[in-house]
């Protein structure tokens, strides 16, 4: 891709999802470089009283000129995700940097989700600093209702702040954030709203029912998933196969990738959406549906059987596609709110926070854990 290769000529991109150490080559002495901070994980609660909310994204750093020289060792530190809880508060999630000695750049890790018998306020995203450009990540919703989850939140991004989860007010929960798209707020029993796409937010739920998950091109309603594009036209449903990513060249970072997903959100409850789209919120056991890459995973309120939010960024068709180490990229994970069999909050993709889980005095609430960190290197070759 052009645009991220200033100096035109040869280059080499190196991403990294665990700690490590690298050697710069012969004849290279720029590069460019982004940091991003793990996630928060979710809380989990189970009181008569217990409200719970979803961990936050990692903040985002990049820088487009750094000066490099030859067999210098660069040192890259990724974030760990935070843990969710488990009848308790999440943690927060790792700090992920890069550094030669001489600069650094720097994104601290999304807070983690917190629980207890009164309103708690979302956790907040994590910051990026160092470079020339500095995202937070996007908030988890809050709660002021008894049996009330909320998602996690999106991951910063090279795009703006990470999308913010919706706010739960009842007996409800709402979905994990994408990157930039926010999920609907949540405030009727047993609701459960969609996850926001990579680039647009699912829908509010008022009703005992649910939201498609946003997409890429528009934001989705109460009945169907917001709209991408696909071979054959524009459609609000991932009955198609999603037009692929136009820069899965073996050389733009994967966060660059998962914005360039042009996949609708999912309307139908499906086990995932397309690379770009949310997924489904849920009102019925089982588990909601899972985000494409980049976005976030629905939420799911049931009275009885087994609840359980979807995964941000989940591992299908865009993570697999993109990434080899099938790891779910950038997307919040869904929240669950259930009375009887089990709760179980969805996992954050990289950067993006857990989903929590609400057990309302019946059952154990295991909020969902925070993704991991993550760093890119480009390396421009003389």
């Amino acid at each position: 891709m052009a645009s991220l290769n200033p100096r035109g000529g040869k280059q080499i991109l190196i991403e990294f999802f665990a700690s490590t150490t690298f050697t710069i080559p012969t004849g290279c002495y720029s590069a460019r470089a982004g940091v991003l901070g793990a996630g928060g994980g979710g809380a989990g609660a189970r009181t008569a009283s217990g409200q719970a909310v979803g961990g936050a994204g990692g903040g985002y750093a990049e820088d487009w000129d750094l000066s490099v020289a030859p067999t210098q060792t660069i040192t890259v530190t990724i974030g760990a995700g935070g843990a969710g809880g488990v009848n308790a508060n999440g943690s927060a999630g790792g700090t992920s940097s890069i550094t030669n000695g001489t600069w650094t750049l720097t994104a601290t890790g999304g807070a983690g989700g917190t629980q207890g018998g009164s309103n708690q306020t979302g956790a907040a995203g994590g910051t990026g600093s160092g470079g020339k450009l500095g995202r937070s990540g996007g908030a988890s919703g809050s709660t002021t209702g008894t049996g009330a989850a909320t998602g996690g939140g999106g991951p910063g991004n090279p795009f703006g702040t990470g999308g913010a989860s919706g706010t739960s007010s009842t007996t409800a929960a709402s979905g994990g954030a994408g990157m930039l798209g926010a999920s609907g707020n949540v405030s009727a029993d047993g609701a459960g709203s969609g996850g926001g796409g990579n680039r647009y937010a699912s829908a509010a739920v008022a009703g005992d029912t649910l939201s498609g998950g946003g997409g890429a091109v528009a934001a989705s309603t109460n009945t169907n998933g917001g709209a991408g594009f696909f071979f054959g036209g524009d459609h609000t449903s991932n009955t198609s196969f999603p037009l692929p990513s136009p820069v899965s060249d073996g050389q733009t970072p994967l966060i660059y990738q998962a914005m360039a997903c042009y996949g609708c959100g999912d309307g139908s409850g499906g086990t995932a959406a397309p690379p770009g789209g949310g997924g489904a919120g849920r009102s019925s056991a089982g588990t909601a549906g899972a985000g494409g890459m980049g976005g976030g995973g629905g939420g799911n309120a049931v009275t009885g059987g087994v609840a359980a939010g979807g995964r941000g960024g989940g591992n299908n068709f865009g993570s697999q596609l993109y990434n080899a180490n099938d790891v779910g990229p950038f997307g919040g994970g869904g929240a669950a709110s259930c009375d009887t069999t089990s709760a179980t909050g969805g996992a954050g993709g990289l950067g993006s926070g857990g989903g929590a889980a609400n057990g309302r005095n019946a059952v154990d609430g295991t909020g969902g854990a925070g993704g991991g960190g993550y760093a890119f290197l480009i390396l421009f070759l003389d």
